[in-house]
């Protein structure tokens, strides 16, 4: 949507982009998930910080109401402090730097929050770091340009390249402190899942990984590095070529969830391709 807006409606993105800031100079954080004028609960990353990052690369900060200064405080803050709530705002930054990832069954003397969907947590937190890189750019601040891209790689703490699923290899999967892997079905929380007892959702009951995605739909999700993902789920274009046709259901059932956030940038994966 906002990628969309960016591109027909730049005043109205810009308004966007104005209140998500003004709300952080208010609470201390970039609103997440707010309805009905209160907070909501995270469903994963900080989208807020990939929304004002588009504007910015695309339009600037000049024509915000805001200095560069407050921005980059901002994004500074979003980028390396921890709020001591995370459900509503912010990350679970803490841990995620410290182990390159988000942890199961992490021991968070730092913050409280509801302990799932650490996998998918990771890539988007990942995914936000990129966008930080690049508004860092933009901004001027080459220290956070520079540690928020090497960051942004992150996600590929995620992937099990032993883990084996409808014939092909490397699936994210959540981890635990040591690095030891946590094995989940990569076809868990997919169409193909029929199973009546997963919590794919925001329940404490989802101990999968992920949110409301199968591990098998967040193995292609780097949407800032297609190229990445590429390497790490394959051996040549062919073979990612015949995974994306298995997920898309050209052989077995489809994995694809057309209504669904992980998967709308996936058939673009063919591009990376050629």
């Amino acid at each position: 949507e906002f990628p969309f807006l960016s591109l027909t409606s730049p005043d109205d993105f810009r308004n966007i982009v104005d209140n998500y800031i003004d709300g952080a100079s208010a609470t201390g954080w970039i609103p997440e998930c707010r309805a009905n004028m209160v907070p909501g609960l995270t469903q994963g990353g900080a989208g807020g910080l990939s929304v004002i990052s588009d504007y910015i690369v695309k339009y600037g900060y000049s024509s915000l109401a805001f200095t560069k200064e407050q921005i980059l405080a901002q994004l500074t803050k979003e980028s390396y402090v921890t709020p001591t709530e995370w459900n509503s705002y912010g990350r679970q930054i803490g841990v995620y730097m410290k182990y390159g990832y988000v942890p199961f069954a992490v021991f968070d003397t730092e913050s409280t929050g509801r302990q799932t969907r650490e996998a998918s947590r990771t890539l988007e937190y990942a995914f936000n770091d990129f966008g930080v890189a690049l508004a860092a750019k933009e901004l001027g601040d080459d220290k956070l340009h520079a540690d928020m891209l090497k960051r942004s790689m992150n996600y590929r703490n995620t992937f099990d390249p032993t883990v084996k699923s409808r014939g092909f290899k490397g699936f994210v999967q959540k981890r635990r402190t040591n690095g030891q892997f946590v094995y989940t079905d990569p076809t868990f929380c997919s169409p193909a899942d029929n199973a009546q007892d997963h919590y794919c959702s925001l329940q404490q009951e989802n101990i999968f990984g992920t949110y409301e995605s199968s591990p098998a739909e967040y193995s292609f999700w780097a949407p800032h590095d297609g190229a990445g993902i590429v390497n790490l789920t394959s051996s040549s274009t062919d073979e990612f070529v015949k995974r994306l046709d298995d997920f898309f259901g050209d052989t077995q059932a489809s994995l694809y969830q057309v209504g669904n956030e992980p998967s709308f940038v996936l058939p673009t994966m063919y591009h990376y391709v050629g």
